[in-house]
């Protein structure tokens, strides 16, 4: 489907298994529907490398069974929101949405996202909301949330594995919402500079309901 120019792609309820590099690259569509592929698996490098759709189309593979996005799957990717929740994905690597240009939200909520990889979102202009919420996120790295800009609100909370908020692990990232790092039952230190390069206009940074953090 590499460069096709149509108005609806529709991809719903087959048995593939993985959503191969270029696979789509260059499509420009209105409407692309790859809801319920219960068998995917793996979303390899360059899958949606520079898909263009409407601002108000979703690309919705959540709950079907994801355990791998490969780097730079997304990449430069257009769309309205990206929906990856509740699937079985353990690491966002390197450049896995780097550059993509969404009016709504990415929701990678309620999976099983252990390592945010440096630069996973490098240069995403992201209108709505980054939503990490309720995984067993056990790793961030200084830049794993850096150089990219969310018009709403980053949500961390529910990080169940978080123990450490690293120095400047969201630099040079713009937030016009809120940052939420609450409910972490396991964080229990917050390094020195961890929030340095990060610039919340609009909000509040919100770290409640951390029961083991003992200084600041």
């Amino acid at each position: 489907f590499a460069g096709v120019l149509a108005r609806r792609l529709v991809l719903r309820d087959n048995t593939m298994h993985t959503l191969v590099g270029y696979g789509f690259s260059g499509a420009t569509l209105s409407e692309m529907d790859v809801g319920g592929l219960w068998a995917l698996r793996v979303v390899e490098s360059w899958a949606f490398a520079g898909v263009t759709l409407a601002t108000s189309a979703v690309v919705d593979l959540s709950g079907v069974g994801i355990s791998r996005i490969d780097a730079s799957a997304f990449e430069g990717l257009k769309c309205g929101s990206v929906w990856l929740q509740h699937n079985n994905v353990t690491m966002l690597p390197s450049g896995a949405f780097h550059g993509v240009q969404l009016s709504g939200d990415i929701v990678l909520s309620g999976s099983a996202v252990n390592v945010v990889q440096p630069g996973a979102f490098l240069d995403a202009v992201v209108h709505g909301s980054l939503h990490l919420d309720g995984n067993p996120l056990a790793e961030l790295q200084t830049g794993s949330l850096g150089n990219m800009s969310i018009g709403a609100d980053l949500n961390l909370s529910r990080s169940s594995h978080l123990g450490v908020l690293p120095a400047r692990f969201a630099a040079h990232t713009q937030v016009n919402g809120s940052v939420f790092v609450s409910n972490c039952s396991r964080l229990s230190s917050v390094q020195t500079n961890a929030f340095q390069g990060l610039s919340v206009f609009g909000g509040s940074v919100v770290l409640t309901l951390n029961p083991r953090i003992a200084t600041i």
